[in-house]
């Protein structure tokens, strides 16, 4: 089986021409039903063809497409060796057990691969422009398929080293629009070599960061006013309701305009508010702890042992993470010591020896 000619691989996989619909032979979208899909999925997997989670999730029309770095035969920290397998065994009891031993050392190693250097979320509380744009950045390179956080931190490490991320960062988009066509010139210049375009996956994230740089001041001001949005709501506050601020009704008081943000950061935004969490940004234990439980691929498949079923990488199915887990363990457990959801994504990346 071969691709469609009309199809072409990238760095982040298949790239939809006409649509992937009709030239697998659909007449449209809604044609493309999700047994059909599945089937030739599996003709592609058995052909060898890479990144069919994000062909699934777009076929099928998932909006939150699993593009998160959890595939299988991978961990954080690199692939899995020969007679190596993934860890998802034991019970929520055994993930808060093993964090009560392991938790200090854990912690210790995770920040240094989480965050650029000399980056700590802690100072976020009175932090500018650049902070931010690299927490943004940070929150939204977790969407991306067969990654690592050391990779992020490295893009951005070069960024730095460079001298042009902070120059994007404190950019005002469209006014200032200099720093950003300057970073497009030097990477379509014809000097490029195949060690400057390493980050490719990152440099393609190129609309992303705009949108942050452009809305910063509005992104910020969301996040600092996201609890007080949460006590003042007589319903449940949604995750997709205030990463679209033009049109929410929860936070129109700010009055706030801005691009969405959900497409931008996707369950990264999780990943955020549990770090603002920790970090102390935001009160352990508040109204912001449901928001801190990433349902990443990894975590919905241990989770699914447990007893709870989660169909996609929607943020807002944190608030239901995190209910079953304090059903699970009580609400003081599920804290796990102040940092929720993290040993839950450690625990599911563990891997066995070989037997």
């Amino acid at each position: 089986l071969q691709a469609p000619k009309d199809v072409v691989f990238s760095s982040t996989g298949w790239e939809d021409e006409p649509g992937l619909h009709a030239l697998l032979g659909f007449k449209d979208e809604e044609d493309a039903r999700r047994e059909e899909v599945e089937g030739m999925l599996r003709l592609l997997e058995e052909s060898g063809i890479s990144d069919l989670d994000a062909l699934r999730a777009r076929l099928a029309g998932s909006e939150w497409a699993d593009d998160d770095q959890d595939e299988e035969g991978e961990t954080e920290g690199g692939y899995l060796l020969e007679g190596e397998t993934l860890l998802p065994e034991g019970t929520l009891d055994d993930v808060a057990k093993w964090w009560d031993e392991a938790g200090d050392e854990e912690r210790r190693k995770y920040a240094p691969d989480a965050y650029p250097a000399g980056f700590r979320p802690e100072r976020l509380r009175d932090g500018g422009r650049a902070e931010w744009f690299t927490m943004f950045a940070l929150a939204s390179f977790r969407s991306y398929g067969r990654t690592q956080e050391t990779q992020h931190r490295g893009f951005i490490n070069r960024a730095i080293a460079e001298g042009w991320w902070n120059d994007l960062a404190n950019s005002r988009p469209p006014e200032n629009m200099e720093p950003w066509l300057e970073r497009l010139d030097r990477w379509s210049d014809a000097g490029q070599t195949l060690q400057d375009q390493k980050f490719s996956m990152w440099r393609e994230s190129f609309v992303a960061l705009y949108t942050v740089a452009r809305w910063l001041d509005e992104y910020i001001l969301v996040m600092r006013q996201f609890p007080d949005i949460v006590e003042e709501a007589e319903r449940p506050v949604l995750l997709r309701d205030v990463m679209n601020p033009t049109y929410s009704p929860s936070v129109r008081k700010l009055g706030v305009e801005a691009a969405p943000l959900a497409r931008t950061v996707g369950m990264g935004i999780n990943w955020m508010i549990r770090e603002l969490v920790r970090s102390g940004f935001y009160e352990r234990g508040g109204v912001m702890a449901p928001y801190s439980w990433m349902p990443s691929r990894r975590a919905r498949r241990f989770l699914e042992t447990q007893g709870l079923g989660i169909p996609d990488g929607n943020p807002d199915h944190s608030l239901s993470i995190h209910e079953f887990v304090c059903g699970k363990l009580g609400s003081e457990v599920a804290e796990f010591h102040g940092d929720y959801d993290l040993p839950l994504q450690l625990w599911t990346r563990r891997r066995r020896g070989r037997q």
